[in-house]
């Protein structure tokens, strides 16, 4: 912990007017403070293949809402024997208590097994960070033998594991990369440097972004993690908006496919195991709320 707070490369130094990574600051997502073999599930003994990854974006503070997902949608992942993980980033160093949280992070970890720790502050400015730390991640991942999905998830959604694990399984992995969510298309960049979402042109010059898939939840084919990671690692224009970044720009650029699939709700909408809309998520879940309607969910 105390050479990575003397390397200063916890928060992005953003410029007033630009909202882009220094390459010292890219350099924090090769590897991980608390880190996971990258063994497929698939290489056990005895066991069906696996199909589905789920990683789950959540925040460093987030106990109590890892702990709910653990007992409520997080349970049926482990009932289906597939990999977990929740990818965390560092405690803010200005925390006075920040010593204690880490303490409690590796406890959790201890406990479960389940926490990758990033090696940069966990902030909403860093999510582009800790998806390209996912993906190298990925990159690395020892599963030849079999066709494998990602289901990439933020900590505050409701998720169909049931059905999602289904699709994942029933459906052939599509002809070329893939990403598969809620798809974006004709977003306009936000020019007011006021903005929770600015984007300058000396960042992106065109009219409209190209399409990419809403960043709460979606799939991806785990062959498109190794040619992101590199890639993201040579550009000088990284920037906040991971999802328009990664599923958008640097997919475009890389030729990777974006379908949409309406299953995927980043709404907050009261969505059921069995619903024969197949909703497979929902956005916007507090954890007093999910335990709360969990029960509904399964019946």
């Amino acid at each position: 912990m105390n050479s990575l707070k003397q390397n200063n490369l916890f928060w992005p130094s953003f410029k007033s007017n630009e909202r882009i990574y220094t390459k010292d600051e890219l350099e924090t997502t090769n590897g991980f403070l608390i880190d996971k073999p990258r063994i497929c599930s698939n290489n056990q003994k005895n066991d069906s293949p696996k199909h589905l990854i789920v990683i789950c974006f959540s925040s460093v503070y987030n106990f109590e809402m890892r702990k709910v997902i653990r007992e409520t949608w997080g349970s049926i992942v482990r009932k289906r024997r597939l990999t977990m993980y929740f990818i965390v980033g560092l405690v803010h160093p200005e925390w006075n208590n920040r010593s204690m949280i880490q303490e409690m992070i590796m406890a959790e970890d201890a406990q479960y097994n389940d926490i990758l720790q990033t090696q940069f502050i966990d902030s909403y400015r860093n999510l582009t960070l800790k998806t390209i730390a996912m993906m190298g991640w990925l990159s690395e991942y020892n599963c030849t033998d079999h066709d494998r999905y990602v289901l990439k998830v933020d900590d505050d959604m409701l998720v169909n594991i049931d059905e999602i694990d289904q699709y994942a399984q029933s459906n052939p992995i599509p002809n070329g990369r893939t990403f598969i969510g809620r798809l974006a298309i004709n977003w306009k960049p936000f020019r007011n440097p006021r903005s929770k979402y600015y984007c300058p042109e000396s960042i992106y010059k065109g009219k409209y972004y190209p399409k990419f898939v809403s960043g709460p939840s979606y799939m991806f084919t785990i062959d498109a993690a190794e040619p992101l990671f590199k890639q993201a690692k040579l550009d000088s224009n990284v920037f906040y908006l991971e999802d328009v970044y990664i599923t958008g720009i640097l997919s475009e650029r890389l030729g990777i496919n974006r379908t949409n699939h309406l299953s995927f709700t980043n709404i907050h909408s009261y969505i059921k195991r069995n619903d024969s809309l197949r909703h497979w998520t929902s956005h916007d879940w507090n954890a007093t709320q999910l335990r709360s309607y969990w029960k509904q969910f399964l019946l």
